[in-house]
């Protein structure tokens, strides 16, 4: 049994794998910024001085919306927040964080944080291993985000809109929660410290969007807005397929993410 410290338990992910390892024999410390703010040095002492943590699983994080313009503010409590954690490193086995596409084509502050932070495990002798995600989904993400949008829009007999197509890599919860578990596990330093969640067919969000039609007899259009082709936001699949986990995949997850929705409506 281990002691595994969540941060941002509140987002997506953070409160995905609260769930997950509360049902397990592992005993959880699932923390947002109200019972840990991570950001707060002192704060983060006095934790490691009064707890024994075993696994960080560090999926707080400011910035990183579409929808909202990242702040320099943003780039240092990332920064502040990682660097805290990584300050007691002697006192726990792994630290996963959670990485972004976004440190490849850093542009914007959240970018940049996530570089820089990539920069430093990729640094660190030890055990800090970097978990790189270009989209991640779930029946908990956000109702605006791409996939679980486009599955209530077609229940909802509405169009599914596209604001610009592109390549996109986007991968299942359960799938996540299955390395994650796997690192806990198994790790030694023979595993890789950088991986790139994602799987080796890479689509375009049309694909998926005729994906995630193909599953059900409604006919409803797929519009896109912006006609000209976005950057890709893709990652390799590589290192993740030398860890032989059997996952679900894209398709798996919304066929899943579509039955839940069904049920629930």
């Amino acid at each position: 049994m281990l002691n595994i410290l969540i941060t941002g338990k509140n987002g997506f992910i953070g409160k995905e794998l609260t769930d997950f390892f509360t049902k397990t024999d592992h005993t959880v410390f699932a923390t947002c910024r109200k019972t840990l703010d991570v950001s707060d040095e002192q704060q983060v002492d006095d934790f490691f001085e009064k707890n024994n943590i075993d696994i960080v699983l560090h999926a707080a994080i400011r910035g990183g919306r579409r929808t909202q313009k990242d702040t320099y503010c943003d780039l240092v409590k990332n920064l502040t927040m990682f660097k805290n954690l990584l300050k007691h490193h002697k006192h726990y086995k792994l630290m996963i964080s959670f990485g972004s596409g976004a440190e490849i084509n850093n542009t914007t502050y959240y970018g940049v944080s996530k570089n820089l932070i990539a920069q430093e495990i990729a640094k660190h002798d030890g055990n800090i291993v970097n978990l790189r995600l270009f989209g991640c989904f779930g029946p908990q993400e956000r109702s605006n985000r791409f996939i679980k949008n486009s599955i209530n829009s077609l229940l909802l007999n509405n169009p599914i809109i596209i604001h610009q197509d592109k390549y996109m890599d986007y991968f299942y919860i359960d799938d996540l929660k299955k390395v994650v578990q796997h690192y806990i596990e198994n790790y030694t330093d023979v595993l890789p410290k950088e991986v790139d969640l994602c799987y080796p067919t890479k689509l375009r969000l049309l694909d998926i969007a005729e994906e995630i039609k193909n599953l059900t007899t409604n006919e409803v259009n797929v519009i896109v807005e912006d006609k000209t082709q976005g950057s890709s936001y893709v990652g390799s699949s590589f290192k993740l397929a030398d860890l032989n986990l059997q996952l679900g995949g894209l398709k798996e997850g919304i066929r899943k993410m579509l039955t839940e929705a069904t049920n629930s409506g």
